[in-house]
C-alpha cells in the first residue's frame, strides 16, 4: 500500500503472508491468513533529530519481534536501529507486557548522542 499525506508520514505498508497454520477446528470455520511480516516506511519529520525519527518499522511476527531503523543523519552512512523481542504469550493475557533491558538491543550511530526512546 502506498500513502500520501498522512499525519503520521506513514508512505508505505506492506504485509507477507505465509502458509495456513493448520488447527484443529472444523472445517467450516474460514482460516484467517497467517502474517508472517509487516513493513511500514515513513518521511523524515523535519522537526525531529533523524537519530529519533523512525524511517521504517518491521513487525517479525513468526519470530516475536520488532525492528526500528532511524533516519540517517547527516554525514553518515549507517542508521540507528532497534530490536525489540517480545516473549511468547499465553492465550489467556491479563498482565500488562513490561518491557525490560534484557528485551532490546540498539545501535546508535553516534555514541554521544541521546538513545531513542521510541
Amino acid at each position: 500500500e502506498h500513502f500520501e499525506g498522512r499525519p503520521d508520514r506513514l508512505y508505505y505498508r506492506e504485509v507477507l503472508y505465509g502458509k495456513p497454520v493448520k488447527r484443529f477446528e472444523p472445517a467450516e470455520k474460514e482460516r484467517a491468513k497467517h502474517i508472517q511480516k509487516i513493513i511500514e516506511k515513513f518521511h523524515h519529520n523535519p522537526k525531529l533529530p533523524p537519530n529519533s525519527d523512525i524511517a521504517q518499522r518491521i513487525f517479525l511476527l513468526d519470530e516475536n519481534k520488532i525492528q526500528l531503523t532511524y533516519h540517517l543523519e547527516e554525514n553518515r552512512v549507517t542508521a540507528s536501529t532497534r530490536e525489540f523481542f517480545l516473549p511468547v504469550l499465553s492465550g489467556e493475557q491479563t498482565q500488562p507486557l513490561t518491557m525490560n533491558p534484557d528485551m532490546t538491543s540498539a545501535y546508535q550511530v553516534d555514541s554521544y548522542s541521546k538513545e531513542p526512546k521510541q
